[in-house]
């Protein structure tokens, strides 16, 4: 499980390539737009870890996505 994520501080944990895919390039970056957000929003760069490891040991994860104009949030449900 050590291996599977490596937080370092010069790369994120994580990228999405879209290379294969046949969606335009403007869909792949409303794409990856949306991915930066979500990743912000999980603060994944920093936690990481603990989500892989509690969707290892659990077998999966449940997130309740919040959507508001004003707020934006995503919350890791036990």
């Amino acid at each position: 499980m050590n291996d599977s994520i490596i937080q370092r501080t010069d790369k994120k944990p994580i990228k999405l390539n879209l290379e294969n895919t046949e969606l335009s390039e403007n869909i792949k970056g409303k794409v990856h737009k949306e991915f930066e957000e979500i990743s912000k929003l999980l603060d994944f760069s920093n936690k990481s870890y603990e989500i892989f490891r509690r969707w290892y040991v659990d077998g999966r994860l449940f997130f309740h996505i919040i959507v508001d104009k004003k707020i934006q949030n995503l919350v890791l449900k036990n």
